[in-house]
């Protein structure tokens, strides 16, 4: 059957399942899009929590570090990278079972990936020791931990976790939570279980072995500028990012990067992502938040659609998007968590989706958000945008 158009019903029928399936795409990525604009809110939130405890931490940092003695702090390459690259992906001695195959990515990853894979707030408080260990001893000396765990000065207050209103009785569980996962990952040593004070003077081990900890050596690490911790960068950031952004540290060091990487930018191809750094394309989408913060600077020479290759794009080659480390130079006499604050409040989609947001109908022409208000939040502040009050 034919019209006076010269449309046929199946070409009708062509059109209009198109059309439906351009309208389930778009509801797709409004539900996307609403849960980014929901995240970025309760992130503000948490951060206008949190700042006094980082702002006391901070503090201390710039203490310990007041002559300004040690430029860098040094983190070892194998706790951020494998030295042998595990099988691919798709390679069949990985268990078929969804189950055992996620337990069997998880024990091969390197210490980092390995350490994030359940939330928390591990990684900040090891990363906090690496500072205060390498400020305040010689490189090739041995620290000894000779802090309090709670209180002024103490560990608690070191992890950006002691505000003003925090009960001893939550500091200490927060820290003991910290030195317990740690400890899982052999990153420290603590006490016999059911002993009293089992995690007071708590030993650091290094980073890639069951060691007593000393500072590594140039060529064994990768470094990042210890104006980086003064600024509080490691607290702010979360897992996905620190994680993403330690990968590229190490990729743009490694002996056959590009000599020119400083200004085409490193690639971190999935295989590699996957088999040597244990990263998930999850976590390594946190570099769109690295370079919304100014540390990272990313180029990516395919389109992609919602952040994804057509099949047609991965029948031709995947090509990685391409990253420049932005750390030269960078401003770090601003506090992290007024950049990371400021930055949420200025769009309310992450930049690289704000086009797609606006084409989805869900901001208006000032770029304001208009789609639905967050689970819990009431829509008077929605409309306001839930934007960051100022520091005081």
């Amino acid at each position: 059957m034919t019209s006076q158009r010269g449309f046929s019903l199946s070409s009708w029928e062509s059109v209009a399942a198109a059309v439906e399936k351009s309208n389930e795409r778009d509801e797709e990525a409004r539900i996307a899009l609403a849960k980014a604009y929901a995240a970025r809110q309760v992130r503000r939130e948490q951060l206008l929590a949190q700042t006094a405890a980082i702002d006391r931490s901070t503090a201390k940092y710039s203490v310990l570090d007041r002559d300004g003695e040690c430029p860098v702090i040094r983190i070892r390459r194998n706790f951020i990278r494998l030295s042998t690259a595990r099988p691919r992906q798709e390679d069949e001695s990985w268990p078929g079972s969804a189950e055992e195959r996620l337990k069997a990515d998880v024990a091969t990853r390197p210490p980092l990936t390995k350490l994030i894979h359940r939330p928390g707030n591990a990684l900040q408080a090891y990363l906090s020791m690496l500072y205060v260990a390498q400020v305040e001893v010689e490189p090739g000396a041995r620290w000894r931990n000779e802090r309090d765990n709670n209180g002024p000065g103490g560990w608690g207050e070191l992890f950006g976790l002691l505000a003003p209103d925090t009960l001893n009785k939550e500091l200490n569980l927060r820290v003991t939570r910290a030195l317990t996962r740690l400890a899982e990952h052999d990153l420290v040593r603590v006490g016999k279980e059911r002993t009293r004070n089992r995690f007071d003077r708590f030993t650091l081990f290094r980073e890639d072995k069951r060691q007593v900890y000393l500072a590594p050596s140039e060529t064994a690490s990768r470094s990042l500028p210890t104006a980086f911790f003064t600024a509080g960068w490691h607290l702010v950031l979360d897992n996905r990012e620190m994680a993403t952004l330690l990968a590229v540290v190490d990729q743009t060091g490694r002996p056959r990067a590009r000599r020119d990487a400083h200004e085409v930018g490193e690639a971190l191809p999935e295989s590699v992502r996957w088999r040597y750094y244990g990263l998930a394309p999850e976590a390594f989408a946190a570099r769109h938040e690295l370079e919304e913060f100014g540390l990272i600077e990313n180029a990516d020479p395919m389109e992609r659609l919602h952040g994804k290759l057509s099949d047609k794009q991965r029948e031709e080659g995947l090509r990685a998007p391409r990253i420049t480390l932005k750390l030269d130079g960078f401003d770090f006499g601003r506090p992290a968590i007024d950049v990371v604050k400021d930055k949420l409040a200025a769009t309310p989609v992450p930049p690289h989706r704000m086009d797609h947001a606006r084409t989805v109908g869900l901001l208006d022409k000032h770029g304001l958000w208009r789609g639905p208000a967050p689970t819990g939040r009431p829509p008077a502040a929605a409309a306001r945008g839930g934007r960051t009050p100022r520091r005081g």
